[in-house]
């Protein structure tokens, strides 16, 4: 593996509460090559993520960025030290990326951001606890467990398996086969092509503009489909409103 660290950068910040708080910030590059790996696994616990997938790609590259917020520079510098760990390897013919964030006593809080370059073609398994992802430009298929945060999806050929708790998940221009549990948040899917199911608990779900048929099944949240070329089948919708529109296919309904 290649890395390439950079020096750490001290930033202070003024809080809105009334204290002055500081952020220590440090970030590396990390790489590794990509012959051979036909996945990439990510399990990561708190911070922003973005995944972008480029053609013709010989590596895979991950900018971290690790920020701690704490009430001195030296404590939330050891926060970084002591804490939080990354871990980036090859196992066979995959790549494997673990963060982790040791929570503990201290006033110090901490995330991990990472953005991702990864050739496109790759199969991409992704867990994240808490923070927003990012997810454009992959020709593969790419299975995604998301605790809380939003999730935007754009310009992707391949089978799409999202299990989200809460966040927004806005998908544009998605190619293939595709399954949304949504626990609590929103979806909005448009510009896509394929087959898609979805489960959504109580959140909303707006799906306009798709080719292929649709399945959905709702708790309390607002359903609004249009647009539609093929069937739409809805298997239930216990209390929210319901809208379809404009659907050249058959309509089922319970």
């Amino acid at each position: 593996m290649k890395k390439r660290l950079w020096a750490a950068v001290p930033l202070t910040v003024a809080i809105l509460t009334g204290c002055n708080l500081v952020t220590y910030e440090e970030e590396e590059v990390l790489a590794l090559p990509s012959e051979g790996i036909t996945t990439f696994e990510i399990q990561h616990e708190e911070g922003d993520v973005t995944i972008l997938g480029e053609p013709g790609l010989e590596e895979i590259e991950v900018q971290v960025i690790y920020s701690v917020v704490g009430e001195e520079m030296a404590d939330a510098e050891a926060f970084k030290q002591n804490n939080t760990n990354l871990d980036f390897k090859t196992e066979g013919e995959k790549a494997v990326l673990n963060s982790k964030i040791k929570r503990g006593t201290q006033e110090e809080q901490g995330s991990i951001h990472l953005n991702i370059r990864v050739p496109d073609h790759l199969i991409v398994n992704h867990q994240q606890k808490e923070g927003k992802l990012i997810v454009q430009s992959l020709s593969n298929d790419i299975t995604i467990q998301h605790g809380r945060g939003d999730i935007e999806i754009a310009n992707l050929t391949g089978s799409l398996h999202i299990t989200d708790g809460s966040g927004t998940i806005t998908i544009e221009r998605a190619t293939g086969l595709m399954s949304i549990h949504n626990s609590a948040g929103t979806l909005n899917m448009t510009e896509s092509t394929g087959e898609l199911s979805i489960v959504a608990g109580s959140g909303h779900a707006q799906v306009t503009h798709f080719e292929g048929p649709v399945s959905i099944r709702s708790g309390s949240g607002d359903i609004e489909i249009k647009e539609i070329t093929g069937d739409v089948l809805v298997l239930g919708n216990t209390s929210g409103k319901l809208n379809i529109e404009n659907v050249s296919g058959t309509i089922t309904k319970p």
